[in-house]
């Protein structure tokens, strides 16, 4: 079972996971895509989306709604942008420290998962498993940022880093 945290644009891309049954043919994946941007009426929903891959959608705040008796086995955060948003201290903590649950987030640029991972060391008192590296499955094309003072060079879930407990 894999989290998906707060995720407007895969909600509109639902049948490209249909892929996953074709990659990983003949394992069972249930993922729950978490947040506030999951419409209300969409709350609890159940996509099939393949006969392998089951998608459950949750509306509100992944430490507000995932139950800790039925934790997920991977959360990701895709462009997490962690540092831009303070409603994600407690998912943190709740993902990191509470349910002690692997944890892999994407960013659009270096800068923006520089200051997101060191939100997650700040947090855990120690490094990441996994430092910030290239994503090797990033988007080719680049991000336009509505901000023009903005000029760093984005692309969606360009940079992948996270940790993993080890138990």
């Amino acid at each position: 079972q894999m989290c998906i945290r707060d995720r407007e644009k895969e909600l509109d891309t639902l049948p490209l996971l249909h892929e996953l049954s074709w990659l990983l043919a003949g394992v069972e994946i249930f993922i729950v895509m978490v947040g506030p941007c999951v419409p209300k009426q969409r709350h609890l929903e159940v996509v099939h989306v393949a006969s392998t891959v089951v998608v459950k959608l949750v509306h509100g705040f992944y430490h507000d709604v995932i139950e800790p008796e039925a934790p997920c086995d991977l959360v990701v955060g895709l462009n997490a942008g962690l540092e831009m948003y303070p409603t994600y201290k407690p998912t943190v903590s709740a993902i990191l420290h509470e349910a002690k649950l692997p944890f892999m987030c994407t960013d659009y640029n270096h800068e923006s998962a520089t200051h997101a991972a060191g939100l997650m060391e700040s947090m855990l008192g120690t490094n990441l498993s996994h430092p910030i590296q290239v994503n090797p499955f990033r988007c080719p094309r680049t991000e336009k940022s509505t901000n023009t003072s903005y000029a760093v060079p984005s692309y969606s879930n360009a940079f992948i880093y996270g940790h993993i407990t080890s138990t």
